[in-house]
This record gives C-alpha cells, sequence and structure tokens, in this order.
C-alpha cells in the first residue's frame, strides 16, 4: 500500500499490508485504525497475526485462526468493542450465523418441519403432473385416500358424459359399451388435489390406522379376560373350534390303564347296569332312549343347564362313554329282534 486510499461509506476494499520486519513472537495482536481526511479516528479493531498460519476477522465475530479452529466458527465480540469497530446494530444482518434465520433450537426445528412438508409437496406435484399423462400413475395409491368403489354423478369423459352411470357386481362404474373398468372415478381436479397432497396424507393415515388397530386390540383383551391368560391350555378352551366329543375320543384313546382312573361312580355302576340289560332279552315293543330314561333325568338336566366357564374335559369324557354305551345297547337289541324273527 503506497499511500492513503479513500474508502466511500458502507464499500468494502481488500488492502494488502506487508511487514517487512520480522515479528520476534509467534502470536501478535496489533490495533488497526480508520481515520477519516481530518486523520480523526473513525474505526478501531483488534486483529490477530499468527507465524504460518491464516487469521479471520470479520463483521461481528473475534479473530480466529485455522489452527485454533478449523471450522472457523463465529465468537461475537464484546459490545464495546464493536462500537469501536463502528460496527451498529443494523449491520448485523450480514452476520454470518443470522444470514437467514436466528440459531434457535425451537426455529431449527421449525425449519426442518417445513422443509419435509415442502420437499413431499414437491413430490406430490411431481406425481400430480405425471398422473395427467398416465392415468395408472395418477390413481396409484389413491385407494387409501378414498372408499372405492365409490358412486359417481356422472361420466366424467366427455364422450359419454351425458349417459347413465353403469355399475358392476362389485360396484365399480364401467363403460355402457364395453362393460370395463376403464372409466375415470375421480375428477382430473379432483385427482390432481389428492396427487398433490398424496405424500403428505398417506404417512398420516398409515400412523392414525396403527394407533387405531392397538387401541382395539387393548379393548378386546380387556372385555375377554379369560382369553387374556397366559396360558395356551386356556386360550385353546375358549377359541377351541374342534369337536369337543372327538378331541374326548382321542384323550380315551390316549389313556391307559382302562376307565376307573377317570369315570365317575355314577358312570361306572351304569355300564354295568348296561351291560346286563343288554345280554338278558328284551320284552318291550321299542327302544327308549337311555337318556331319556327317569333315572338319568337329574344329570341330563345338569348337562342342559348353561355354564359360562370353559368346557371340563372329565365331564366331555364321561358324555362320550355314555353315548357309546346307548349306541351297543341299541345294536345289541337289533340283532336280538332279529335272531327272534
Amino acid at each position: 500500500m503506497a499511500g492513503p486510499v479513500l474508502i466511500p461509506p458502507r464499500h468494502t476494499r481488500t488492502l494488502r499490508l506487508e511487514l517487512p520486519m520480522e515479528i520476534p513472537v509467534d502470536v501478535a495482536q496489533c490495533s488497526v485504525s480508520l481515520v477519516n481526511d481530518e486523520e480523526k479516528s473513525v474505526a478501531v479493531r483488534e486483529v490477530s497475526v499468527k507465524k504460518g498460519d491464516r487469521c479471520f476477522c470479520v463483521w461481528h465475530c473475534d479473530c480466529v485462526c485455522l489452527t485454533d479452529d478449523p471450522r472457523l466458527l463465529c465468537r461475537e465480540m464484546p459490545e464495546a468493542r464493536q462500537s469501536a469497530a463502528g460496527l451498529s446494530n443494523r449491520d448485523r444482518t450480514r452476520h454470518a450465523r443470522s444470514a437467514c434465520y436466528k440459531d434457535v433450537v425451537t426455529l431449527n426445528i421449525f425449519i426442518i418441519f417445513t422443509g419435509v412438508i415442502v420437499a413431499l409437496l414437491l413430490l406430490g406435484c411431481i406425481k400430480a403432473i405425471l398422473g395427467l399423462v398416465f392415468s395408472c400413475i395418477g390413481m396409484w395409491g389413491l385407494d387409501q385416500m378414498v372408499q372405492f368403489p365409490r358412486k359417481i354423478d356422472h361420466y366424467y369423459e366427455e364422450s359419454i358424459r351425458c349417459r347413465q352411470v353403469e355399475y358392476d357386481c362389485q360396484g365399480y362404474p364401467v363403460h355402457p359399451d364395453t362393460k370395463m373398468k376403464t372409466v375415470r372415478m375421480l375428477s382430473r381436479s379432483m385427482e390432481f388435489i389428492l396427487n398433490v397432497i398424496f405424500f403428505v396424507s398417506v404417512p398420516c393415515i398409515i400412523i392414525c390406522d396403527a394407533i387405531k388397530e392397538m387401541i382395539s386390540r387393548c379393548r378386546n383383551q380387556s372385555q375377554n379376560p379369560c382369553c387374556t391368560s397366559t396360558s395356551k391350555n386356556d386360550t385353546k378352551k375358549c377359541f377351541s373350534s374342534q369337536d369337543m366329543q372327538g378331541m374326548a375320543a382321542l384323550r380315551w384313546r390316549r389313556r391307559r390303564g382302562g376307565l376307573r382312573r377317570w369315570m365317575t361312580p355314577e358312570a361306572q355302576e351304569l355300564s354295568k347296569e348296561l351291560w346286563k340289560e343288554g345280554l338278558t332279552p328284551i320284552k318291550c315293543e321299542f327302544m327308549r332312549p337311555l337318556l331319556r330314561d327317569g333315572r338319568h333325568i337329574d344329570s341330563a338336566t345338569q348337562r342342559e343347564q348353561p355354564d359360562d366357564s370353559c368346557v371340563d374335559s372329565e365331564q366331555d369324557d364321561t358324555d362320550y362313554v355314555l353315548t357309546q354305551m346307548q349306541k351297543s345297547r341299541e345294536s345289541l337289541s337289533i340283532l336280538k329282534q332279529k335272531s327272534k324273527q
């Protein structure tokens, strides 16, 4: 720099200053003063000089060197030094961190949320524009937002707009001539709007459906305490759709050691009487069901009473054995009648 340089207000000028002498220390602090034509100081600022390094002293930030902070983060100067450097509050809009918005956590979250929404809307606009050309792209995924099939007031195609709307067996509007599902189910304007908000609405719908599903499951568990048991056997008893008589027969085949381990005394006595009566000639002309007999009215009445608890396996086994004995008795009586004839 050969001599004085005139710098207009609010203008930036780059000046290169060469120091002919060698600095005795590695780091030095010096003051740079800006004077007017009357040799009066207008602005004063302290700068840092470091050997073999580059230091930056800009705007409201304090001087920072590359070796100290490679990211060159801004550390604001005190207000007194800012005033001495001729920096006013109006110039703070040119701050490196406040060029767009302030570095506030709430504001950052809002900016990120707004950016995501805008990006999704841009994707929706692309889908809507492509849907105007390709109908398959325009209608893809809209069943998540609109319930199909749906009734329409009229056809949206100009060639068949005045004709009566026809539907197939599933309720979808079809072409009146070809009977094919090639007609539009939404107007172009409605389809365009739905496609624009598609990528914003569909995630919200999926999240709402998931929450509703979780709530319904919790309600079902609270209303069915019998089925909230962790035991697998209790769950099978409550919801088993298999034939209980067949299950009783299967359990009876698997058991070893005869019937005495699980038959009640009444069932044992009844079995003895059945075998005795089966071996003796029957004098009556017709067969009466064993369970209709007066001796077993009480037991039959007890079985007809509703039971709110789960099915008792032992009672099922007893009913199964009694039924088989009844069938055996009937078959024996039929054989005896044939032998008499």
